[in-house]
C-alpha cells in the first residue's frame, strides 16, 4: 500500500534523507486518542540528539528522537522518553525523571498525528 501511494519511491528498503513519503489511510481502524511523551531535551546538531538518545536507550529507556521546526531557533531534533495514553501518566513520568535525575528538564507533551 505503501508503494501504491509513492509511485516515485523505488525502493521501499532504500528511503534517503529528507524523502517525503506519504503513509496510506487504514480505514479508521487506528486508535484516535490521543499519545503523550516526556519532552526532555532539545539540540540543534543531529549528533547530540543522537549521542543522548543512544546513551538512553543502552540504559532501557523507551527513547525518541523527534525533528521539530522552531521559529526561533530552526530544525532540533527533541529527546523524548516514553508513550503514555494520558496526560497523567505523562505527569507522573516526568517527575519521576526529575527526582531520579534523568534530566533536568521534563515537560509532558502530546503527539501530533498527521
Amino acid at each position: 500500500m505503501v508503494q501504491e501511494t509513492n509511485p516515485s519511491l523505488v525502493n521501499l528498503n532504500r528511503i534517503e534523507v529528507g524523502q517525503k513519503i506519504v503513509f496510506p489511510a487504514m480505514g479508521g481502524s487506528l486508535d484516535q486518542s490521543p499519545t503523550f511523551t516526556v519532552h526532555i531535551a532539545s539540540f540543534r546538531p543531529f549528533e547530540k540528539a543522537r549521542e543522548l538518545f543512544q546513551k538512553l536507550t543502552q540504559e532501557g529507556y523507551e527513547a525518541y528522537i523527534m525533528p521539530v521546526y522552531n521559529p526561533e531557533m530552526g530544525k532540533v531534533f527533541r529527546i523524548t522518553l516514553g508513550s503514555f495514553k494520558s496526560r497523567r501518566e505523562g505527569n507522573a513520568y516526568a517527575a519521576a525523571v526529575l527526582r531520579r535525575g534523568i534530566s533536568e528538564y521534563a515537560e509532558t507533551i502530546q503527539l501530533e498525528m498527521k
